[in-house]
């Protein structure tokens, strides 16, 4: 009987250092998957319309979603990080993104491939241009 208490701390011991080391690998896990994903930044020069979880396509195909935007360091610019769902997505780092308009109105990020592109092809964290024709624009009102 004395035995009993002792085997059962032991067994309680076990499973506690077994869901430490659980926890620890989700973690590790979840780290890892967040700084590998592979994602562009998209600059524009005015913040237009822009909103997290925007689609962006290319060449009608959904190529990732808007996961961030803020000011760069000096406030001159918006970033927008981009996730994009491909890792094999062959786009010249001279590609352009521009915001356009479904005929719902619903608005998305466009790649542009470009005409004169570059040898080098986007990575990982590159830094892209953006174009946003629609930009927001104070209201006046006329009293009547």
């Amino acid at each position: 009987m004395k035995n009993l208490p002792l085997n059962k701390l032991k067994t309680e011991k076990k499973i506690e250092g077994s869901l430490i080391v659980l926890i620890v690998i989700a973690i590790f896990a979840l780290v890892y998957f967040y700084n590998t994903r592979y994602y562009v930044i998209i600059r524009f020069d005015e913040l237009g319309p822009l909103t997290k979880n925007m689609a962006a396509y290319y060449n009608g195909f959904k190529i990732g979603k808007i996961t961030d935007i803020k000011p760069d360091k000096d406030f001159k610019h918006t970033l927008a990080r981009v996730n994009l769902v491909n890792t094999s997505l062959n786009l010249p780092q001279n590609t352009t993104v521009n915001v356009e308009k479904f005929p719902n109105g619903e608005l998305y990020l466009q790649f542009v491939y470009p005409q004169s592109h570059s040898l080098k092809l986007i990575k990982r964290g590159d830094l892209l241009e953006g174009i946003a024709p629609y930009s927001i624009e104070p209201v006046s009102y006329t009293h009547l």
